[in-house]
């Protein structure tokens, strides 16, 4: 007699339960709920439970699950926040983005480790849709970024690497850089949002008027934040601190989201149906795991090797004339992994920036370069290689 094939949709509860529950990222446990009826069913069940064990997995960085957590309390006003200092104390700068600080810590920082008690099935189907639409801008972002560096890439035949080393697929910690940026722009258009319906109370009339007219760079505080990473890793003897004056690595990444959804027209700013992740989700590797334990709830990975790149390439340049970082953060400088910039013939700042500098100047939008070069030959304050 032959054996029935293992159904998926006819496994048991418990079985299905656990499958969905080991699942380590959202983009999977959506596609198998849109894909298979009876895991949309036993999701109806057990939703909660599943997506506490996906954001558990340890795939998702700490601080996206904490975001997450943030925004499933505010669709199910469960929020214990009711002022714009309130909610920068507690959530959106001193305990959520900034724990790494000479300051002392926040005793009632908001920063939930699971979701809220009251949380529904209607609010968990809503946060897998807004992770769905995450991953859809995040995706479209990289390679955006990613288009622009492979075109923007000189050829010299001394540095050129394989095309494969310039534009192969976002890594993990490129991704979870974006995936971030995309969440706290998030969680304030959440709040806006719960504001403006009723589903969050307890703000005064002006708070909200106050804080609608926020800019999120406002409302996270980045500039304090730029600060005081910077002096936190010089006092402490990083190798590379962040830079006086320089972008923290999450900052760049909220620009380069908003950036991103300002250049796409708003019907393109959510996913179609058929959409699905154009490559599969990267594998966490064990120096990712490393570099998780040794940030765990601080601020994450204040300047990437691309900042440093810049800032050291750049640092005898006269401010009037040095070129902003933004068409650098639109080439990605802010997300690749050094394993990417160096596979690129980049050399660590410390080792031959002269080149860096030279190669740099080569990369910048014609009308920036043209500036430059123009004050060069005018002041001979320094000049091209």
């Amino acid at each position: 007699m032959l054996q029935q094939k293992a159904s998926f949709e006819g496994l048991a509860t418990e079985v299905l339960i656990d499958i969905l529950g080991d699942i380590s990222d959202l983009d999977s446990l959506d596609a198998i709920l849109r894909a298979s009826p009876v895991a949309w069913r036993v999701f109806d069940q057990h939703g909660v439970n599943i997506l506490e064990r996906v954001l558990d997995s340890g795939y998702i960085h700490v601080h996206s699950c904490t975001i997450i957590r943030t925004i499933a309390a505010i669709r199910t006003n469960c929020f214990p926040v009711v002022s714009i200092p309130d909610l920068q104390r507690r959530v959106t700068y001193d305990s959520l983005l900034h724990g790494r600080t000479f300051k002392a810590p926040v005793r009632d920082k908001f920063a939930p480790l699971e979701l809220p008690k009251t949380s529904t099935i209607k609010v968990m189907r809503s946060i897998i849709n807004t992770a769905r639409r995450i991953s859809f801008l995040t995706l479209g972002c990289l390679d955006s970024c990613l288009q622009r560096f492979s075109k923007s890439y000189p050829y010299d035949s001394s540095r050129v690497p394989h095309p494969a080393m310039v534009v192969y697929h976002p890594v993990w910690r490129e991704e979870q850089i974006v995936y971030r940026g995309f969440w706290r722009i998030q969680l304030v258009q959440d709040l806006k949002k719960a504001l403006k319906d009723g589903t969050v109370t307890g703000w005064e009339d002006h708070e909200i008027e106050a804080l609608n007219n926020m800019s999120i760079e406002d409302i996270y505080q980045f500039a304090d934040a730029d600060r005081e990473a910077s002096r936190f890793e010089s006092m402490a003897g990083y190798d590379s601190p962040l830079p006086m004056g320089c972008k923290t690595t999450e900052h760049n990444a909220v620009l380069s989201a908003e950036d991103y959804m300002k250049e796409k027209a708003a019907d393109a700013l959510s996913p179609p149906r058929s959409w699905f992740r154009a490559w599969p989700a990267p594998p966490i590797t064990c120096e990712d795991i490393k570099d998780l334990e040794r940030c765990h709830g601080d601020l994450y990975a204040a300047g990437t090797l691309g900042i440093n790149i810049y800032e050291e390439a750049f640092r005898d340049c006269p401010e009037e004339i040095k070129p902003s970082f933004t068409p650098y953060r639109r080439l990605g400088f802010a997300i690749w992994t050094s394993e990417r910039l160096i596979g690129c013939r980049f050399s660590p700042p410390t080792q031959q920036w002269q080149n860096n500098r030279h190669f740099l100047k080569k990369i910048l939008p014609y009308e920036e370069a043209a500036k430059i070069l123009q004050r060069e030959d005018q002041e001979c304050i320094w000049g091209l290689e």
